[in-house]
């Protein structure tokens, strides 16, 4: 998979001159690289993320995915995309609360058929959070429900995987068990990563870090 971005301005930055290494360039992002989108909040970061994933278009500009313009996607395009070849993480998660850990994991599974239970078993007790399977999403604390919409979002084929924020309520040791666990799946599918984040790099070195302003 290879992405295009070119002259993207989000919609709130219409009429302003976008600063940074991102807005209003020309970029390419290679099939299996590593990439930070960094900036403070609110300035687009997940706003960029919900483009690729198709759920905003208010944008100047284009993004292609595989040299077809993402305007140019219907409906079905997405589900498709989406089950097989784009995965994210979303900052606010989109657990659902009332039902447990290993629930909302398995509510994606049983449409992929990716992993078995005793594979999904092993990606909890990887993430040290193996003990909460049982456990309603609403009682869990911010930190262990990222881990249960780290592992869901594993739970399918991918050729790019969008991380928004995954990080910010783990702490360094729980940080590099996530990134490790989703470095070692995208190694496996050959997919690429981009991830954003308020500043820091988690101590890995990407291939290309774009600092977003306005």
């Amino acid at each position: 998979m290879n992405i295009r971005i070119d002259a993207l301005v989000p919609s709130f930055l219409e009429g302003k001159i976008p600063t940074g290494n991102l807005w209003a360039k020309q970029i390419a992002l290679d099939d299996t690289g590593y990439y930070l989108i960094n900036a403070n909040s609110g300035k687009g970061k997940s706003t960029l993320l919900s483009y690729l994933f198709g759920v905003r278009k208010d944008y100047q500009g284009t993004i292609h995915f595989n040299n077809k313009n993402l305007r140019e996607f219907n409906i079905d395009d997405w589900a498709d995309w989406r089950s097989k070849k784009i995965s994210m993480v979303f900052q606010e998660l989109k657990l659902f609360p009332q039902l447990t850990a290993l629930q909302n994991v398995l509510m994606k599974n049983e449409l992929t058929k990716h992993f078995s239970l005793e594979q999904t078993r092993e990606l909890f007790s990887r993430l040290q959070i193996l003990e909460f399977l049982d456990t309603p999403c609403q009682q869990m604390s911010l930190g262990q429900q990222q881990r249960v919409a780290i592992i869901r979002a594993l739970h399918q084929p991918f050729e790019c995987i969008l991380l928004d924020e995954p990080f910010s309520h783990l702490d360094n040791e729980n940080t590099g068990l996530a990134l490790n666990l989703i470095l070692e799946h995208c190694k496996i599918q050959k997919a690429m990563m981009i991830m954003s984040s308020l500043g820091s790099n988690h101590g890995f070195n990407f291939t290309e870090i774009f600092n977003l302003a306005s």
